[in-house]
């Protein structure tokens, strides 16, 4: 469920939509990726937010030997907010990187205005993740480059 709930970060999808052009995401693409470093007690964090996604989706009732019986809250937002904010922070990425990762811009084909348009919830978890974000924050596990996640 960590992992379901990091693969629905805008974070994460921001990384998969730089190195995959089609719409093709296999296990050697995943094993290619970064993912973020998190402790355990942020894992579980994941996981239960991952869990409240599943819910709000009519298939979640087939998923057998879930662990958690309980989400982290059953807001779509919070959920999100939650997932974004862990993601970020096991990336090492900065405010500002995060605005980057965020932009709702059209010049960038890759970038998520469309499902900023179609989801009209995303906007608000976007707002509330930069805002809680640190302003300053000394990072030297993370940095972007050229359209990367990259470890240092």
């Amino acid at each position: 469920m960590a992992a379901l709930a990091v693969l629905n970060s805008l974070v994460f999808d921001w990384q998969v939509r730089r190195l995959v052009g089609g719409v093709h995401l296999n296990r050697f693409y995943l094993e290619s990726f970064r993912w973020p470093r998190v402790t355990g007690a942020t894992l579980n964090k994941l996981a239960r937010a991952g869990v409240t996604l599943s819910q709000q989706n009519r298939r979640y009732a087939e998923i057998k030997g879930t662990k958690f019986r309980e989400p982290v809250s059953t807001d779509f937002v919070d959920a999100n907010v939650s997932i974004e904010h862990e993601v970020a922070l096991g990336f090492g990425l900065t405010r500002s990187m995060l605005s980057l990762i965020f932009d709702d811009g059209r010049r960038d084909r890759r970038g998520f205005w469309r499902y900023f348009e179609a989801e009209p919830r995303s906007r608000e978890v976007v707002r509330r993740v930069l805002a809680a974000y640190p302003r300053t924050q000394s990072i030297s596990r993370g940095r972007l480059s050229a359209g990367r996640l990259v470890r240092s």
